[in-house]
């Protein structure tokens, strides 16, 4: 039986609001959290049903709930919901984490930030580095915007869908007025002259996820010079070694694998909720307990 978690008249709530949720490995993580802190806190999943998201919140904030996260499908449907939003949630266009304002819910966006600090513990500062970025949906541009507030030098952007890729081309120069970033063609992801260019490769596509051994990698990295070692990262994290990840490993690559930018958006979140440091290392435990890792 696990430990009983003991709730009272004092105890805190936070959560998350989903459909479904159950999936959802945040309660893990944060409990766990709240529980190395000392903390009287508790969070817990809230399936909301999509019919009935505005009332979900209303009496979410009026009920007082300390914090939620938002997951699919409501990144973008709950923005219409909110009392204000931050610059990086209006410029991402989506929404991960609510904070309580003076009468309704404040929307913010951690997901890229959660990444841009996994690469910092790491040890990778991708200031002035160029960066190779798989993808255009809505990881891929909270990652792109991130990573350009971060200071990157160049930021390349490759995605199946060359249309999306075009778009999300023009919203991040429209937000980031000095930014170089530049688009590759799908087929040419793997060109030698661009791999062995860059600094940083983000897989931010769901290519890769649920693989099975032997599964090919949505990078063929071998065309690398000896000298150059990119790091080489995945936002996927079931499983935690995609074919990319396994790659870039057997190259003797660094690499950071998904569930880091999993555990410091919801390190972010726990911050921003109890205005306390977060016990980061009791979080990964539980949230790769929970992953069976």
């Amino acid at each position: 039986m696990g430990d009983l978690m003991v709730t009272s008249g004092r105890t805190r709530v936070a959560g998350i609001i989903g459909h479904p949720v159950t999936h959802s490995l945040s309660p893990a993580m944060h409990n766990a959290g709240f529980k190395a802190a000392n903390l009287d806190w508790v969070y817990v999943p809230f399936p909301v049903d999509p019919d009935y998201l505005e009332q979900a919140l209303s009496g979410l904030f009026r009920a007082g709930v300390a914090g939620l996260n938002v997951t699919v499908p409501f990144k973008v449907a709950v923005m219409e919901h909110l009392e204000g939003l931050t610059e990086e949630a209006m410029q991402i266009g989506a929404v991960n984490l609510l904070t309580r304002g003076k009468n309704g819910w404040i929307g913010d966006n951690t997901d890229g930030r959660g990444f841009v600090q996994a690469l910092h513990e790491s040890g990778f500062d991708p200031e002035g580095k160029t960066v190779l970025l798989l993808g255009a949906g809505g990881a891929a541009r909270a990652v792109a915007h991130s990573l350009l507030f971060a200071g990157v030098d160049e930021l390349i952007i490759s995605n199946r869908t060359l249309e999306r890729a075009e778009d999300l081309l023009d919203e991040l120069v429209e937000s980031h007025e000095e930014a170089i970033v530049n688009l590759v063609d799908w087929e040419e992801r793997s060109d030698p002259a661009i791999l062995n260019w860059v600094d940083l490769i983000v897989n931010a596509t769901s290519e890769g996820m649920g693989a099975v051994s032997g599964q090919e990698s949505v990078l063929d990295l071998s065309c690398l010079a000896p000298e150059n070692k990119p790091m080489v990262a995945d936002i996927v994290y079931v499983p935690l070694y995609t074919p990319l990840i396994e790659l870039a490993k057997n190259l003797g690559l660094p690499v950071l694998t998904g569930e880091k930018m999993l555990l410091y958006q919801g390190v972010i979140s726990w911050e921003s909720w109890t205005n306390r440091p977060a016990p980061v290392v009791e979080m990964l435990n539980a949230m790769l307990k929970a992953l069976n890792i």
